[in-house]
């Protein structure tokens, strides 16, 4: 703009060019009424725009359809001139007004500056200045090309005149720079009635602008403008043509200084009607509105009176305005060959709906006719708009030509399926015009977007409809199910029993799709009338489908439904999961054959073990006959070992004596071990009855002489022998625990195997013993980590299968004990047992056994006055019978009558809970220079442990009491509070400044500046450069809790300096880091290679706590040096962290490696979430005996165990754990045993 400049002459003829814009500007009746309209969003801004005019030569053109804001953009341009003041003149010309055919442009220019006060020279000397030219549009064609050519020439001989005109589409040339004008979206609808209603709820407008009869207004500017204006006065109006009476009933005053021109017909109707001319903003609107209320009373066929442009718009709004439009309907109907009266009708149809269905679904049964030419056929796309209203209104007087009409459009405008989904969801719609219009949709295929918009505020028909549709349609649209409110309305569908076909044919497409919920799917299953999907359906991976077709399927006729469900339990590809439930629907079909089939299925070799012993569940919850099957299951040869074993638990829960027999021949045959023991227990619990207690013990004790080497199976005859009753069982029972027991044992051994005292254990299994014997062995080896040690092998197998038969012997005297009168001979014979025996858990046990059997206080009593008892097994006794409140009293009686021995008074001191004891007799405890030291050192730890005023007291009296030994003074100080009373902390204090020295002095400062005491604190900020060991030890946990700048300083000097020892630096950097001292990890991780095991420890338990996720902490995992304890903290470390599945299961067979460190690793991949984890654990069970690594029997079990702990997760991890338990259950294993111990670990993982 700086190049371009006005006239160097006065400028008073640039006032008069701005007023007169301004008068312009003020007098337009639109501005007027809706001054808001100069700043409405046209599509670009603008301030931006004008300057861009200035700045370049290049013609701008306003493009857009008509009533789309051209020249209320030409007015915007003006109004930012007239606010920015220049020396550039404007000047604006409407074409339809101001130009005259018969001269050239420049001579139209000149007279319009010479109209707007301009002086001559701004024409004949082109000078600078901008130029609005209006109603391009309206110029003759040859006109045009004239006006086109002065444009592009002015460009070259004119450049200062900037130049901006409106155009409409596809009307501009090359050398405008065109600018297209914001066309009406609902984006751009919200947009400009949120500008012109800036305080309304727009809400019901627009609502009203998606239904007939507004509809149409969506599609211009000028409208909605009007639209604008009388919202406020009249609300929204019923028709476009009442809308346009209501704004010409406001506009009508200011159009008075108008002028008014006569148009006079050129047809037979030759009446002149009278218009205003000079309006800018509306033009178009203006003049088609006024013809129309002329021509409203008139001959219809004084409509093609008006020229072809004006026909369409005033045509339209006439027969809003008429009495009865149908005369003019019927004219335009008949001369469908002028395509102008067709067009006419298609306006008239778009303005009013509903007024004739029967003729507008004639008119729209011409232009879907295949004989009608493409123009004509075009039309049918304005219809669009009003074809779901139109069709509505039609179906109420015939039904079946609306539907034909319907499936004629529905290939012409496959580019419009909102017609369908509107007309789907039009309120009152006929049911087959909704299914209809579903169907055509789903035929155009509508996008997801498409059936997703709008349909948060759609009703619950309307999110039914679309629901069918977006069903049926494509994977991308069924994801809308998901989502609310379609998968509402989806439920809606499916539950809707008058939807038939259409019901269907979405049930089939949503079975079709895995990625639809569930719970639509499970819907569906009801509604597909397919028998065969039903039962595919029942074993799919989505579970509620699942369980739905299962229920289908269990509620046929109970014949039916047994075949039904058989079939779908042999399909391939049932998971064990959707067998399971095939098995549980199956359990409650009402049939008298079911047992039977649940026992079929259980020998089945057709399915896997997993499925059989789910069936064998089932049938066990079954009615009389399960009994009598699960025996003949139970003698079944061949059966698998897990089926056996799970037949005999179930059996064994009934507790019935007739099958006395039965147990006692599998106990003392030779069924597999697992099968003994669940008949061990079922006997122990038919002994109970009283008319089979003898004979099961009988046969209880012949088990045990068999089993006596067989601590698993003999424990539990040991138990269930207990149970019996039977008295002469209390003998065997001591026999168990005598000392000598040992020595039968070992005798046993030597007997049968006398090869093991020569073989280290880790050889046993390549011994050539019998297989029983070898799976006892195999259990040893699996149960006691001492066995692998080189130098352990015989005696400490004996010890430990000894001890395991002593606590079985115990829990049978336990239940003999309820027996009527074996009360006092049990509690008896456990007595005598315990005074002998010197095994400490077997001890314990015994303790707490006595404890439930006989009253705590008696028999804690009898032990403590035993004091030829071992002094370690009264300690015990006080440490395992100490809770009850009856013996906590009992305890502290005998403390004041100090009749006990020191330890043992010192024990019941710590053991004791105040207020079992009052403080005093505590406290003279503590003070009494004759008392044991140990009795005195446990009593002024309970003082500290009290919470009263005495507790505190009495030892502050014993710190000060300078006749007491130091180490005395010394555990009472340690023992204060951590909170003193103020008098306490003077007392101390006045005895701290008398004693400066030694550790009784430390420990006072340490009291003192815990409870924030200077001095006390200086004496260790002092003692901290000068102390050592132990007292530097004291002196950095005083240090640590208390807040003083000189302490990290201090510490830090300390934790670098060499001379001082590695364990008390490392003491200064664990202080450090707990007072929030981040800054010394570096150093910390030093320690982690020190030469020191402990000091290694302690650095790394520090980093562990500190900085968890150092990568450091890795380290002693690979380092063969280090301590043992470490190398498993780093293993938990990484399994957590960096879980690694196929470094872990290397690590278990490296033979090189620690059994822990092996074990840990096992144990460890219980984490695993992946199927390949499952594969090396089977293929590690399955290397057989003698090769390099092969794996330990004690590893082996822990595989299994691990894979127990996989089974009983979720997911295909678990399914595949499941499946390796179940086969390794079935193979005998390259390990005599290891196919029972695969088989009770899928038991217990099975439930």
């Amino acid at each position: 703009m700086g190049m371009m400049r006005g006239f160097s002459f006065g400028q008073s003829w640039l006032r008069m060019c701005r007023t007169r814009i301004e008068t312009r500007l003020s007098s337009e009746p639109a501005l007027r009424l809706m001054e808001s309209l100069l700043r409405l969003p046209l599509g670009f801004d603008v301030a931006t725009e004008y300057a861009a005019l200035i700045e370049t030569p290049t013609t701008l053109g306003l493009v857009g359809p008509p009533a789309s804001g051209r020249s209320l953009g030409l007015m915007q341009l003006a109004a930012h001139w007239v606010a920015h003041p220049s020396d550039l003149p404007l000047l604006y010309l409407a074409l339809g007004d101001d130009d005259l055919l018969n001269l050239p442009p420049r001579a139209v220019l000149a007279r319009a500056a010479y109209q707007a006060s301009l002086p001559e020279q701004f024409v004949s000397h082109q000078r600078p200045g901008v130029l609005l030219l209006d109603d391009w549009e309206v110029l003759p064609l040859a006109r045009r090309a004239i006006w086109q050519q002065f444009l592009v020439s002015a460009q070259r001989t004119w450049p200062t005149l900037r130049i901006a005109v409106t155009l409409p589409l596809g009307g501009a040339w090359d050398e405008v720079r065109i600018r297209p004008l914001a066309l009406p979206t609902d984006t751009t609808i919200e947009q400009w009635l949120a500008h012109l209603l800036p305080t309304y709820d727009l809400a019901p407008l627009l609502a009203a602008l998606h239904l007939a009869p507004l509809a149409p207004v969506r599609e211009s500017l000028a409208d909605l403008a009007l639209l604008a204006l009388i919202y406020p006065i009249g609300g929204i109006p019923s028709s476009r043509a009442a809308l346009y009476a209501q704004a010409y009933a406001l506009a009508e005053p200011l159009l008075a200084k108008y002028s008014v021109i006569e148009v006079v017909g050129t047809g037979p109707f030759r009446n002149g009607r009278m218009l205003h001319t000079g309006v800018a903003v509306g033009r178009l609107h203006l003049r088609s509105y006024e013809q129309a209320r002329v021509l409203a009373d008139d001959d219809p066929h004084a409509l093609t009176d008006l020229p072809v442009e004006e026909r369409t718009a005033v045509a339209a709004l006439s027969a809003g305005l008429r009495v009865d439009p149908v005369p003019l309907f019927e004219m335009l109907a008949s001369e469908t060959d002028d395509f102008d009266n067709l067009r006419a009708l298609v306006a008239c149809v778009r303005e009013m709906p509903t007024y004739a269905p029967v003729l507008y679904l004639r008119l729209v049964e011409y232009l879907t006719a295949s004989e009608v030419d493409q123009e004509r056929q075009t039309l049918l796309a304005e219809l669009a708009p009003v074809l779901p209203v139109l069709f509505a209104a039609a179906a109420v007087q015939d039904e079946a030509r609306t539907l034909a009409a319907m499936r004629s459009t529905a290939p012409l405008l496959a580019a419009l399926p909102t017609i369908w989904l509107e007309l789907g969801e039009r309120p009152g719609v006929p049911i087959a015009l909704r299914r209809l219009a579903a169907d055509l949709l789903i035929d155009l295929a509508p996008t997801p977007e498409l059936l997703a918009d709008g349909t948060s505020d759609a009703p619950g028909a309307a999110s039914a409809f679309r629901a069918y549709i977006a069903a049926c349609v494509d994977g991308a649209t069924r994801q809308l199910l998901a989502l609310s409110p379609l998968r509402e309305g989806c439920v809606a569908l499916l539950t809707d029993e008058t939807m038939g076909t259409q019901r269907t044919r979405a049930a089939l497409a949503l079975l079709d799709d895995p990625t639809v919920p569930e719970e639509l799917r499970a819907l569906a299953l009801a509604c597909a009338n397919r028998h065969d999907l039903v039962e595919e359906a029942a074993v799919a991976d989505a579970p509620l489908l699942r369980r739905a077709a299962l229920h289908s399927l269990a509620n046929e006729t109970p014949s039916v439904a047994l075949f039904a469900l058989t079939r779908v339990l042999l399909r391939p590809e049932a998971t064990r999961i959707a067998r399971r439930e095939v098995l549980d629907a199956l359990a409650t079909v009402p049939h008298p054959g079911k047992p039977t089939l649940l026992a079929r299925i259980c020998v089945s070799a057709a399915l896997p073990v997993t499925n059989r012993l789910d069936a064998l569940d089932v049938l066990a919850r079954q009615s009389a006959p399960r009994v009598v099957l699960l025996r003949r299951l139970l003698a079944r040869p061949g059966l698998p070992l897990v089926l056996q074993v799970r037949a005999a638990e179930h059996l064994a829960s009934r507790g019935l004596p007739e099958l006395e027999p039965t147990w006692a021949a599998l106990l003392t045959g030779n069924a597999p071990v697992l099968v003994k023991r669940v008949a061990a227990l079922a006997l122990g619990d038919v002994g109970a009855h009283p008319a089979c207690g003898a004979t099961v013990a009988g046969a209880l004790r012949r088990g045990l002489q068999q089993a006596i080497l067989d601590p698993p199976l003999a424990s539990v005859i040991v138990e269930a022998l207990g149970k019996t009753g039977d008295r002469t069982a209390l003998s065997i029972f001591t026999a168990l625990l005598a000392p000598s027991f040992i020595t039968v044992l070992e005798a046993h051994w030597r007997r049968i195997a006398p090869e093991l005292t020569q073989t280290p254990a880790l050889a046993w299994p390549d011994l050539p013993l019998p297989a029983p014997v070898q799976r006892i062995l195999a259990e040893a080896l699996a149960d006691n980590p001492r066995l692998v040690h080189p130098a352990t092998w015989f005696a400490a197998m004996v010890e430990a299968q000894a001890g395991h038969l002593a606590l079985a012997a115990i829990s049978g005297m336990a239940h003999l004990a309820h027996t009527v009168g074996m009360r006092e001979q049990v509690v008896t014979a456990l007595r005598r047992a315990l005074w002998a025996e010197q095994r400490c858990d077997v001890a314990r046990f015994m303790l707490v056994t006595l404890a439930r059997l006989s009253h705590p206080v008696e028999e804690l009593a009898a032990l403590l006055q035993a004091t030829e008892l071992d002094l370690r097994l009264r300690l015990m006794a006080l440490e395992r019978i100490d809770r009850d409140p009856a013996v906590q009293r009992m305890l502290g009686e005998r403390l004041v009558l100090q009749r006990d021995e020191p330890a043992i008074r010192a024990a019941m001191l710590e053991q004791l809970d105040h207020p079992a004891i009052p403080t005093t007799v505590v406290g003279a405890l503590a003070r009494d220079p004759g008392e044991d030291p140990l009795v005195r050192y446990a009593a002024i730890a309970a003082l500290g442990r009290s919470l009263q005023y005495e507790a505190q007291t009495s030892l502050l009296a014993l710190v000060c009491d300078p006749a007491e030994a130091d180490e005395i003074r010394l555990a009472a100080v340690e023992a204060l509070p951590a909170t003193l009373i103020e008098a306490s902390l003077s007392q101390l204090r006045q005895l701290f400044h008398q004693h400066q020295e030694g550790a009784l002095a430390l420990a006072m400062a340490r009291v003192l500046a815990r409870n924030r005491d200077a001095t006390g604190l200086a004496y260790l900020l002092e003692a901290v450069q000068s102390a050592s060991g132990p007292a530097m030890l004291a002196v950095l946990d005083g240090l640590g809790p208390l807040d003083d700048p000189q302490i990290t300083p201090l510490l830090t000097r300390l934790s670098q300096h060499s001379a001082v020892a590695p364990a008390l630096r490392l003491a200064a950097l664990a202080t450090l880091l707990r007072r929030g001292e981040q800054d010394v990890l570096p150093l910390l991780q030093r320690y982690l290679t020190d030469p020191s095991p402990p000091v290694r420890v302690q650095a790394y338990t520090l980093l562990e706590e500190f900085a968890p996720t150092n990568l450091r902490l890795e380290d002693p995992l690979d380092d063969p040096d280090a301590p043992l304890v470490l190398r498993l903290k780093a293993l938990t470390h990484r399994a957590e962290r960096t879980f690694d599945p196929d470094w872990l299961c290397a690590l278990t067979v490296k033979s090189d490696q620690p059994l822990a460190l092996r074990l840990a690793a096992v144990t460890a991949l219980a984490r695993a979430t992946e199927p390949i984890v499952v594969v090396r654990l089977e293929a590690l069970l399955h290397i057989p005996q003698g090769l390099p690594d092969h794996p330990l029997p004690i590893i082996r079990r822990q595989c299994l165990a691990t894979l127990g702990c996989l089974a009983q997760g979720e997911g295909a991890c678990a399914e595949a754990a499941l499946a390796a338990l179940a086969r390794l259950s079935c193979e005998d294993g390259p390990v005599v045993g290891q196919r029972s111990w695969a088989s009770a670990v899928l038991l217990e993982a099975m439930g």
